[in-house]
């Protein structure tokens, strides 16, 4: 447990102790894609890749919503990149959510201060899946 709010379960997985959801710990193992590509890394993850040894399988991870984005750097615990808690090399950089702006952009976080902005979907931005509880 890295404070009261992450917890690193050791099988490459860190998991929100008040949503419930689990961070996949390395947040740069895809490296920055533009969105259609960030979209498909994100649910093609499984256990093997990334360090995961959670017994996930593709289909279990996705891209974070906006909310979901947002809920790294909010409330308790903040995670930027100058404070990464449990995870390993938070970028100070964009990271993709998968909820649309408009047709040409989606909604991003920037890192090193915890905000939103729109980013072209073509960007190249860094991917940090997230799923359920199992």
């Amino acid at each position: 447990m890295n404070g009261t709010r992450w917890c690193d379960e050791g099988d490459g997985t860190i998991r929100d102790m008040i949503t419930g959801l689990f961070w996949l710990k390395n947040a740069v193992c895809f490296g920055s894609q533009n969105c259609a590509t960030a979209l498909t890394s994100a649910s093609g993850l499984s256990s093997g890749s990334c360090g995961l040894t959670d017994g996930s399988a593709a289909g279990d991870w996705w891209l974070p919503t906006k909310t979901e984005l947002m809920q790294l750097y909010s409330g308790t615990e903040a995670v930027l990149s100058d404070t990464p808690r449990a995870f390993s090399d938070v970028q100070n950089f964009f990271y993709w959510s998968s909820s649309s702006f408009d047709a040409s952009n989606a909604w991003v976080a920037y890192m090193p201060y915890g905000n939103v902005a729109n980013g072209d979907k073509g960007s190249s931005v860094y991917v940090w899946p997230v799923r359920s509880g199992q």
